[in-house]
């Protein structure tokens, strides 16, 4: 209903505003949420990328220099002063022009990703149940009869034969959706 959806919309307003306020706070600029976003197409969406997370040239792949590259990095080829949305913005543009000069690479990239996130058990620097299992950090893994991204494709296949009612059943759709459009856009 109208009023159970306004309802989770300024429960989500209410909990994305701390973010933009500590934006304002600390920059002086109206960023509803900043995750450094353009920095992260760019580094799934070059032509160096992999279906990965590649780091981009001239960047530390460390976050807490990464920033500071991308800074300087942009003042140095615009000749501008860097803000927080201006680095984006330049970082995301870049990865745009990749999309629209090589459409072919960037499609086979994310049929790629798209490939490695329904079939891959490895997740690099973000998903190491193999090494926590061949170290003994984790031993319970061993008991995990599939690996997530099998696991993902199963579940997709049920949404799909589940989904029925395609307008009744809308907001699950996009719960669903969301996360695979990340992986193919990103990496």
């Amino acid at each position: 209903s109208v009023r159970q959806a306004s309802m989770l919309a300024g429960v989500a307003v209410f909990f994305v505003s701390f973010a933009t306020i500590h934006n304002w706070i600390s920059t002086q600029e109206l960023i509803v949420v900043q995750s450094g976003s353009g920095m992260t197409l760019l580094q799934g969406n070059q032509p160096r990328s992999q279906g990965g997370y590649t780091a981009v040239e001239g960047i530390s792949a460390h976050r807490d220099q990464m920033h500071h590259d991308a800074a300087r990095l942009y003042r140095e080829q615009t000749g501008r002063e860097p803000t927080w949305k201006a680095v984006d913005h330049h970082y995301r543009n870049r990865a745009l022009a990749f999309w629209v000069e090589q459409p072919w690479t960037a499609l086979g990239l994310m049929a790629k990703k798209a490939r490695w996130w329904l079939s891959s058990s490895e997740y690099g620097e973000i998903y190491a149940a193999k090494s926590e299992i061949r170290l003994g950090l984790n031993p319970l893994l061993r008991a995990t009869p599939l690996a997530l991204p099998w696991i993902m494709g199963l579940a997709l296949v049920g949404l799909f034969l589940w989904a029925g009612d395609w307008k009744a059943r809308g907001p699950e759709l996009l719960l669903a959706i969301l996360p695979a459009t990340i992986v193919l856009v990103f990496f």
